[in-house]
């Protein structure tokens, strides 16, 4: 008899053990679920801002004036509409690098026009930077004794990265 009492008090048990419901236990799998998902969100897009930062000058505008001193003045109007800053270390005329240009830049939010010397090596110390989003103007001086009126010219912004950004303007 013993061992059916004994029984008796283990079945006894058994049915009167409570456990967490079966809607309890969904509800807390699906919130633990879906705080794994944000956080492997918010990893990954911390991850991919840092590869998808890319470099972009905007040439809205480009001119060559007549002549002034015996130079033609061109102006460009340019603006970094990339994620990242942009550093011009030569600008080549036709595909050649000039040894000795005088570049004048203007950049918005800046102290005032800056010159300088791009002599074609890309020097760290002769080198034009925007920073993201920054836009103005950079003008320089072609000799007219080199170039003639109606010849079309290929101006090309490199950059330290290695991309370029060409732009035609014809002599007036």
């Amino acid at each position: 008899m013993n061992i059916q009492k004994l029984r008796k008090k283990i079945r006894r048990l058994r049915s009167d053990k409570k456990a967490v419901s079966p809607v309890i236990s969904t509800i807390i799998i699906v919130a633990i679920a879906i705080a794994i998902s944000i956080a492997v969100a918010l990893y990954l897009t911390g991850i991919t801002g840092t590869f998808t930062k890319f470099e972009r000058l905007d040439v809205t505008s480009a001119y060559a004036g007549s002549i002034v001193a015996g130079n033609y003045p061109i102006e460009f109007t340019v603006k970094n509409s990339g994620t990242s800053a942009i550093s011009i270390d030569r600008v080549l005329i036709n595909g050649k690098p000039n040894s000795s240009l005088t570049v004048v830049w203007d950049i918005s939010g800046a102290a005032g026009p800056v010159s300088i010397l791009l002599d074609g090596t890309g020097a760290s110390t002769n080198i034009i930077s925007m920073a993201q989003g920054d836009s103005g103007t950079i003008t320089f001086n072609l000799g007219a004794s080199i170039y003639k009126s109606g010849q079309s010219l290929e101006l090309t912004f490199h950059t330290v990265s290695g991309k370029e950004y060409p732009k035609v303007v014809v002599i007036p």
